[in-house]
């Protein structure tokens, strides 16, 4: 079985983790507004609501309710832009990029890109690695 390269970043909390995951798996409407990031570079920088909005088969009320949700979660982050008008932007957190990875066919990424997701990814668990061998005492050199 061929792996594709992801890492996992997940909230410490059980609770939060359960909750993340049923949520987000448990849930086509989720996994579809996930899938409108998947592009051939890989994640999409951002997509304005609107847009989203227009791209999906559900009612305006539904992927409202499901982005505050992916909000709310710490997967998606808003953002306000003006151009004539001010615009509604989504952005997924650089933590959770993971998840439209999984979303993704990995034959269909660049090579550039899934070099940058890899190099990304290694730093943030790198990061997050020091911060628990710190924590919890553990020699680097156990590691190796």
């Amino acid at each position: 079985m061929e792996h594709i390269p992801c890492i996992v970043f997940l909230p410490k909390k059980t609770e939060e983790r359960i909750n993340l995951l049923q949520s987000l798996f448990g849930s086509e409407v989720k996994i579809q507004i996930l899938k409108k990031f998947c592009d051939k570079e890989g994640v999409k920088e951002k997509i304005y609501q609107k847009n989203l909005i227009k791209s999906l088969d559900y009612s305006n009320k539904t992927i409202i309710h499901h982005i505050k949700e992916l909000v709310r979660l710490e997967v998606l982050k808003e953002g306000m832009e003006k151009k004539t008008n001010w615009s509604k932007y989504l952005k997924v957190a650089e933590n959770m990029q993971w998840l439209i990875l999984l979303l993704h066919d990995p034959e269909k990424l660049e090579d550039k890109k899934m070099r940058e997701s890899i190099e990304t990814f290694a730093k943030l668990y790198l990061a997050h690695l020091k911060k628990l061998v710190k924590q919890y005492g553990i020699e680097e050199r156990y590691l190796l």
